[in-house]
């Protein structure tokens, strides 16, 4: 057994056992005291506001880090291309500045980093190879709608960048791209709904469904939301492709 000497204070005996007991309890309220203080006041902290951003979203291999190093005037090489967002600041309106964020392509990664970005998210940038999706246009349209879906992103104005103009195989306006689009979106809508009527869960018709629910075709004018389309060539226009990002984010996002 364990035997502890008396204690003497001011000629009082005391227990040793509530001596220690009484300096541990000391200890734990000093701890306490302290903890919400560095709180401010027992308030829990607040969490960090999402710095306002203009993302560049699109499938892999559109152009989105090469669009991405044009607007920062660095060399692409040097940017992150597939696991992590490339993010840097923007200098707008003289002297404000924004950020800017390359989403990854990946379809895994993309959505995650999304989530974490959308929060201070202002604009978008919608970047995709012309070429490409001509000739296989529903993945990079099912990543349109997808991000289009998304309501914590239905207040950003969107900018559809199609690049690589400079291939001879490439659409010669920008119009037929835009068309394309409509023409999947209206598939796409029809067949996500269609799928989800033949279950009995119960779903949220805003994600799912985009345009005017009388149309039997889907067109952009049906949105109540800024999108443009521009195009361009990051590697043969890359100057005149990158003004013309720059125009769009100074005329259109709001800082």
């Amino acid at each position: 057994s364990i035997v502890m000497d008396e204690v003497v204070v001011g000629g009082f005996v005391l227990n040793p056992f509530v001596v220690i007991a009484a300096a541990l309890a000391l200890v734990a309220i000093i701890a306490i005291v302290a903890l919400f203080i560095l709180k401010g006041s027992g308030k829990p902290p607040s969490k960090k506001k999402s710095k306002k951003s203009v993302l560049l979203i699109g499938t892999r291999e559109g152009g989105k880090t090469a669009l991405f190093a044009a607007l920062k005037d660095i060399d692409v090489q040097k940017t992150q291309t597939s696991l992590i967002p490339n993010e840097a600041d923007l200098n707008v309106h003289g002297d404000k500045k924004i950020g800017l964020v390359d989403i990854p392509g990946h379809d895994r990664l993309r959505n995650g980093f999304l989530s974490e970005h959308s929060g201070g998210a202002i604009g978008i940038v919608f970047v995709l190879d012309s070429v490409a999706f001509i000739r296989n246009p529903r993945p990079v349209a099912e990543c349109f709608y997808d991000i289009l879906c998304k309501q914590n992103l239905s207040a950003c104005p969107v900018v559809v960048l199609s690049n690589k103009h400079d291939i001879p195989t490439a659409p010669k306006k920008i119009e037929r791209v835009q068309r394309k689009l409509e023409s999947e979106f209206t598939t796409i809508r029809e067949t996500r709904t269609g799928a989800i009527a033949g279950t009995d869960e119960a779903y949220n018709e805003a994600d799912t469904f985009l345009g005017d629910e009388d149309a039997d075709e889907f067109e952009f004018s049906q949105l109540d939301r800024n999108i443009t389309f521009i195009r361009g060539s990051l590697k043969a226009e890359k100057d005149e492709t990158k003004a013309k990002v720059l125009e769009w984010i100074s005329d259109t996002v709001v800082v």
